[in-house]
């Protein structure tokens, strides 16, 4: 707010790409925004989609009491045997909230706070779990599809520069299916990176998709430790990192689909770091479910 604040977000591809700008009636005049903090010259951008999700749609203003939300498709879509006659699966993403963080000077996006109605019972509580270096902690509870569709909170402390940390979901030790993970490193003067990509159940984190770029980030307040946010849905897994400054979605990678019980969840460190963690059931948020483990026509 204020003089010289921007009134206007333009999509600049993809729907989840916005410069800042603001628009002048007297001259008709559209000027590129930049923050006091001294971004680009070409105006304040914002990424709302680190991963691989494309084709968002956007509503906010009026058309939204105010608020600004966000969905899109998970892609790249599963081509495979997911049942009888069942070749081709395309989801959605989860639905975002994006708001203005006043301190970044830019937009964060976070599952949309009513998701949080939709949590069940929880699945697993660890707290001050000491991880260690190299190792795979794996959540008990979270096998058996027990997680398949779950909401996870972990918060990471005592991550020094050059540690890394993340976590993974919807895979199996015992079956060594690989899943869907992130992978946070921390940096120097609080910037880190995170990153998303397959995970190999008892390897961790096994590479960054090449063709995305490493998204950065703001620790800030380092007591606080780094925060990840993930909602496994079976076939996908929206990743939200530090209040939604990096979020992404992950579609399956495999090119079978994901065994009804491979759930695990686990967590990571290439350093002596500790983490809590918590995990609960989710329930469905569309009015007329139409899911089913093993679809038939």
């Amino acid at each position: 707010s204020g003089a010289g604040a921007p009134n206007m977000l333009i999509n600049i591809g993809g729907g989840d790409r916005y410069v800042f700008a603001t628009w002048d009636n007297k001259t008709e005049t559209l000027t590129p925004w930049t923050a006091p903090t001294g971004a680009p010259k070409t105006g304040q951008v914002a990424h709302l989609e680190g991963a691989h999700a494309s084709w968002w749609g956007a509503s906010g203003g009026t058309d939204n009491n105010g608020r600004m939300m966000m969905i899109g498709w998970a892609t790249p879509d599963f081509h495979g045997n997911a049942g009888p006659g069942i070749n081709f699966l395309t989801r959605l993403t989860g639905l975002r909230e994006v708001n203005y963080d006043a301190k970044l000077e830019n937009l964060v996006a976070n599952p949309v706070p009513e998701l949080k109605n939709l949590r069940g019972a929880s699945i697993a509580s660890e707290k001050a779990v000491a991880l260690t270096a190299g190792a795979m902690h794996v959540v008990k509870g979270t096998d058996g599809g027990k997680a398949a569709a779950s909401d996870i909170e972990i918060t990471f402390t005592g991550a020094s520069s050059g540690t890394t940390v993340g976590a993974c979901v919807l895979g199996s030790a015992s079956n060594s299916t690989t899943g869907l993970g992130i992978k946070v490193t921390v940096g120097t003067g609080g910037a880190a990176t995170a990153q998303f990509g397959p995970c190999g159940a008892k390897t961790a984190f096994t590479a960054a998709n090449p063709a995305l770029a490493a998204n950065t980030f703001q620790v800030f307040e380092e007591a606080d430790g780094l925060m990840v946010r993930i909602m496994p849905d079976r076939s996908l897994a929206d990743f939200f990192v530090q209040g939604g400054q990096v979020a992404g979605t992950m579609a399956w990678q495999g090119k079978e689909p994901r065994a009804a019980g491979d759930s695990q969840v686990t967590v990571y460190a290439s350093a002596a770091v500790k983490a809590d963690i918590d995990v609960w059931s989710m329930g469905c948020g569309w009015l007329t479910p139409s899911y089913t483990e093993n679809p038939t026509l």
